[in-house]
């Protein structure tokens, strides 16, 4: 049962998401110790800006960090990538 000043009590109540939060997407959780949403698992990656704690968002990049021998470590050339779902620098196509 939700009291009065919790907004949820060992699970999040039903329809209420990471998006309803401000959050672009990600697993809203109830920390159960204090009846309150714990929006660690939610994100903001995938709505194309770059926000705090990201490296990158779609084709949005923090500086020069959208430059393989910038970016990743050891790398002369390739292509940066931005995974979709962590917002971090994907160096698969660096050489």
């Amino acid at each position: 049962v939700i009291d009065d000043g919790e907004q949820c009590d060992d699970e999040v109540p039903e329809g209420i998401e990471c998006n309803d939060r401000g959050f672009f997407g990600g697993t809203l959780a109830c920390n159960s110790d204090t009846c309150m949403f714990d929006t660690s698992e939610c994100h903001n990656c995938g709505d194309g800006d770059v926000d705090a704690g990201e490296d990158c968002d779609g084709t949005a990049f923090v500086g020069t960090m959208d430059s393989c021998p910038e970016a990743c470590a050891g790398t002369t050339s390739g292509a940066v990538g931005c995974q979709p779902v962590t917002c971090e620098i994907d160096c698969t196509a660096c050489l």
